[in-house]
């Protein structure tokens, strides 16, 4: 396929590599090559595709002088230089990726200045502003005093803010250094305007990273505002932005195997889904964005179909855009920045689906990109509109920053900002940064989830803030430990869990009196064996299994202290009364032994509900005992005399009274403990009863 070159195709080949000139136009790499030759040589183009195999640039041209005539042949790898735009400048022709022209007249050395001169407005940035930026940047104004920003930065945690006039045009950039100084110097009701950087230095979204990088560098500045063409502010790019991108250009093979994993963890249906909500986001130019566990467990290869959705920009708006143009129905939380859009058979005419579309959910959450301040430990966040990058931000672990762009283009780019990617790798949990437990502790919590359900390990630093944030649980409302401990309950395997939440100190902030021993790990053990084996038939519609699996945990509290632990944890009356007969179960178990009568089990287990019934079972010391309150559970809670007070009435002649009650209960005894096994012996014995009970003046007893 490839043949040998000529004799003076390898002497042309030689002197282009000898004049070839590498350059970096907009993060590409470009290769240029001239030379001239007296004598036609045939197939360039084949010289310039080996230039290529040699130097893999984004795009090669290769200039032959050829007597006053100069052959123009131009090759290109991506996207991001279309080649033909130059040949078609010098009256050629061709397409993106491959192009060519013959230029008659004209000097080489003119021809390579023109090139050079095109190619930066033609090659579009690897890496643009718009990746880096963060958009809803907080400004302040100038005459604010000096004391209002220190507050401010104080709050948000951002490092300097863009200065604007009162018509809101760019005037300046104030930093932390220069608010600290001047607080520091005692300078707080001085205005802004008075210590902060003045200019109008600024970026545009499509520019290039080397522009920005040039700006920055020049200015002196660690933030560059981002402004549109007509100087409006968008947003603001930081030198910790650029230290984070340095090296990291687009990889076109990463962002086609992304979409290959997404197409594949999703039904079709539900890809043509994202394929229209994505082309409705282009349109209105709105960043739109995979995020979280679904995008963590697609690179793990876990399967995974919550997929949730972050808009750079209104939700609602292009949930309202989706529906006008799609069908179906929406909702909306103005306060929250969230959209809910309804699919419905509307939806499935419009994109020419059957309805129900294979795996199709009810609706598709979006929300707007936001950020979270914290006023206070423990508190709940302030919230306020933002990009997508301090969105993720706001996120938990490292691993659940990670996102996937569906708009704008490119579809499929993984945007890793806090080293989400290497974490999954290498299996680590890690916080995003050393205040993370202060502002919300119950992430202790969530972080050995994780490391439990993925096999991950929680690095050092972590786990040591987890250590010193224990004492901040108990300012954390009851119901948000609860949830949390519900969710580690609900695991296929939750000892492994409880056990590293003991091992890290969390159970014993919770209550110091809980404990994972051998006892509570058999009980678990069964009580998992029961949930996927259910020993009575009501248990496989069963659904307070988290009930059961926590009641394990408090079953050795005395009453008042599982009634104050939950009262804290928030539990309602009727969950804290199934955790009450749960310890009652098994406090009874002693006297659910093998050689107990029927009776004496359903005295003492009917009182209770099936969570305790089910508790014990769990935690019963023998087969026997356990087949005990199987048996109560399946057959002798069901067992009932087969009269009624009117019939006894009528058999009697007693009048009614209490004494019913006593002759239905020694009937049911009799028939638990085999007493009487057909209706004639249950007949003879309740006439019996009758006949004593006259006898004795009203009394069975």
């Amino acid at each position: 396929l490839q043949h040998p070159l000529m004799d003076d195709q390898r002497q042309l080949y030689e002197k282009l590599v000898e004049n070839a000139q590498t350059l970096s136009i907009n993060g590409h790499v470009v290769v240029l090559a001239i030379a001239s030759v007296g004598q036609p040589v045939d197939e360039i183009a084949t010289l310039a595709h080996k230039l290529r195999e040699l130097y893999e640039p984004a795009a090669v041209f290769v200039l032959v002088q050829l007597n006053g005539d100069v052959q123009l042949v131009a090759r290109g790898t991506t996207d991001s230089i279309d080649v033909s735009v130059i040949a078609k400048h010098f009256g050629g022709g061709g397409h993106g990726r491959a192009a060519a022209a013959l230029i008659r007249h004209r000097i080489i050395g003119e021809i390579r200045q023109e090139i050079l001169d095109l190619l930066p407005k033609i090659v579009t940035p690897s890496i643009q502003v718009a990746s880096l930026m963060s958009v809803g940047v907080h400004t302040i104004r100038d005459n604010d005093r000096v004391e209002v920003a220190s507050r401010r930065m104080q709050r948000t945690g951002h490092e300097g803010f863009p200065v604007v006039d009162s018509g809101g045009r760019l005037i300046g950039l104030l930093t932390r250094r220069a608010v600290d100084r001047a607080m520091s110097h005692g300078m707080g009701r001085q205005f802004v305007r008075d210590i902060m950087e003045a200019g109008q230095i600024s970026v545009r979204p499509d520019d290039s990273i080397e522009l920005l990088q040039q700006r920055m560098m020049r200015s002196g500045w660690g933030q560059i505002p981002v402004v549109d063409n007509d100087e409006n502010l968008l947003g603001i790019v930081t030198r910790t932005d650029l230290i984070k991108r340095w090296g990291q250009y687009p990889d076109d093979q990463d962002r086609e195997r992304m979409v290959r994993l997404l197409r594949a963890a999703v039904s079709p249906s539900i890809w043509q889904l994202i394929e229209a909500i994505a082309a409705q986001a282009q349109v209105r130019r709105m960043g739109l964005y995979i995020v979280g566990g679904f995008v963590r467990d697609l690179l793990l290869g876990n399967p995974n179909v919550d997929i949730d959705l972050v808009v750079e920009g209104d939700a609602i708006e292009l949930v309202r855009a989706i529906q006008e143009q799609l069908g179906g129905e929406m909702r909306s939380h103005a306060q929250f920045g969230t959209g809910k859009w309804l699919l419905d058979e509307s939806v499935a005419q419009r994109l020419d689906l059957k309805f129900p579309a294979s795996g199709w959910p009810a609706s598709i959450d979006f929300a707007s990109a936001r950020t979270e301040f914290y006023e206070q430990p423990t508190a709940l966040p302030t919230v306020e509109r933002g990009s997508i990058k301090p969105d993720l931000h706001r996120r938990d672990f490292t691993i659940n920053t990670l996102a996937i762009r569906l708009a704008p283009e490119p579809l499929g780019e993984v945007l890793d900002f806090y080293g989400g990617r290497l974490d999954l790798k290498e299996g680590v949990i890690r916080v995003l940064h050393s205040l993370s437990f202060v502002d919300d502790p119950t992430r202790m919590l969530r972080a050995v989830r994780l490391e439990q359900r993925l096999g991950f390990h929680i690095e050092p630093r972590t786990e040591e803030l987890i250590r010193s944030a224990l004492s901040l649980l108990d300012r954390v409302s009851g119901d948000r430990i609860r949830h949390e401990l519900a969710l580690i309950l609900a695991e296929t395997y939750p000892l492994r869990a409880l056990a590293r939440l003991e091992h890290l100190g969390v159970l014993g902030a919770i209550h110091p009196r809980l404990h994972v021993d051998e006892w509570v790990r058999a009980a678990t053990c069964a009580l998992h064996y029961a949930r996927q084996y259910p020993p009575w038939p009501s248990l496989e519609t069963f659904d307070n299994w988290m009930l059961a699996a926590f009641s394990l945990l408090t079953a050795r509290l005395d009453a008042d202290e599982l009634e104050t632990l939950g009262r804290r944890l928030m539990f309602s009356r009727p969950h804290l009364d199934h955790l009450h007969d749960a310890r009652t179960a098994i406090a009874l178990l002693p006297d659910i032994k093998q050689e107990q009568l029927p009776s004496v089990i359903v005295r003492l287990l009917e009182p209770l509900d099936e969570v305790g019934w089910l508790a014990a079972w769990a935690a019963a010391p023998s087969a026997q005992a356990r087949e005990n309150i199987t048996r109560f559970a399946r057959n002798w809670r069901f067992i009932k005399p087969g009269f009624t007070g009117k019939d006894i009435g009528e058999l009697t002649g007693l009048k009614p009274s209490r004494v019913y009650g006593q002759i239905l209960g020694y009937l049911r005894q009799a028939w638990l403990d085999g007493d009487i096994t057909t209706a004639d012996e249950e007949k003879t014995l309740l006439l019996r009863l009758a006949h004593d009970l006259t006898q004795d003046n009203g009394s069975l007893l």
